[in-house]
């Protein structure tokens, strides 16, 4: 069996790769995109593991393709992964760190903090600001990249690993496609023959507009969630407090003076990454083409 992994980065274009290899019978992708097994799964097994996929493991000649991009977060799935008997490649999709921290924060405030999922539904009053992250959560939200490209790299063998930039995949495909045509031994054009399809989407973060108190005491409040409203249930006064505090610690604007302490946390490591890939990469570290709109940012997977 051939086994085609992509390890890292979240919010890095993974889903849009992924979606695109689901349109040729040479992967055999799962049944969802994170199959994750290798991380949540592993003690359930080969079977287990077989059924979240789309087609038998058995007579397949492909690529399975398990693409999970934090399993680089996880030292023992690495090991897994060094351990499994069986061809294996690995992609590593990368970004502009500004831009992956930026839309790894949009997107956790969107599906996360809005909801309550991280302040047990708004029972805990927490300060979710990107300046706040920033100093408290580097190692999560501001990942650094030459370490776990090193890390690969060593591993698995330079030879097994490409790295794939979301500003080629978007401004590129063309190009990116022959070459993981390249890297994955394909003579004929199988990945450049697929279209990539637009997988991240503008989307506003969900702000709490209205509630209303029932007669027994507890509070339905109403976000506005892809242009229809959500209704939050059973809340009581300081659950609603607690949200409405939540909420107005979304960081909707960039500091210049943050943007350079965020270019000074990354540029030693960019520096490093440029030498290991022989690319240029000084783009990714201009502030003014970093800023971005917090309130409407693209939610890339």
């Amino acid at each position: 069996m051939k086994y085609l992994f992509a390890i890292g980065v979240e919010k890095c274009g993974t889903t849009s790769l992924d979606s695109a290899l689901r349109q040729s019978k040479h992967f055999n992708c799962p049944k969802k995109k994170e199959a994750g097994f290798f991380a949540r799964h592993f003690d359930k097994g080969a079977d287990f593991h077989q059924r979240l996929y789309r087609r038998p493991f058995m007579g397949f000649d492909g690529y399975i393709v398990d693409f999970t991009p934090s399993y680089f977060r996880k030292p023992n799935v690495l090991v897994r992964l060094a351990e499994l008997d069986s061809e294996k490649k690995f992609i590593i999709c990368l970004r502009c760190p500004f831009r992956r921290a930026w839309s790894h924060y949009v997107h956790d405030l969107r599906i996360h903090y809005s909801l309550g999922d991280r302040s047990d539904y708004f029972r805990k009053q927490i300060n979710v600001s990107f300046s706040g992250f920033f100093k408290d959560r580097k190692q999560y939200y501001f990942t650094k990249y030459s370490r776990l490209v090193e890390n690969v790299f060593e591993t698995f063998g330079k030879k097994n690993c490409h790295v794939v930039i979301f500003e080629d995949l978007i401004d590129d495909w063309p190009q990116v496609s022959g070459k993981l045509d390249a890297f994955l031994g394909f003579e004929s054009p199988v990945v450049r023959a697929l279209q990539l399809p637009h997988a991240n989407q503008a989307q506003k973060v969900p702000y709490i507009y209205d509630h209303i108190t029932h007669r027994n005491g507890e509070i339905t409040a109403v976000q506005k969630r892809r242009g229809r409203d959500f209704k939050l249930k059973k809340l009581s006064g300081q659950q609603l407090e607690n949200a409405l505090a939540i909420q107005d610690s979304y960081e909707l604007e960039l500091s210049e003076e943050l943007s350079g302490e965020i270019c000074d946390w990354f540029g030693e490591d960019v520096r490093s990454l440029e030498e290991m890939l022989a690319r240029d990469l000084d783009k990714w570290l201009l502030p003014r083409a970093m800023k971005v709109n917090f309130d409407m940012m693209d939610d890339v997977n």
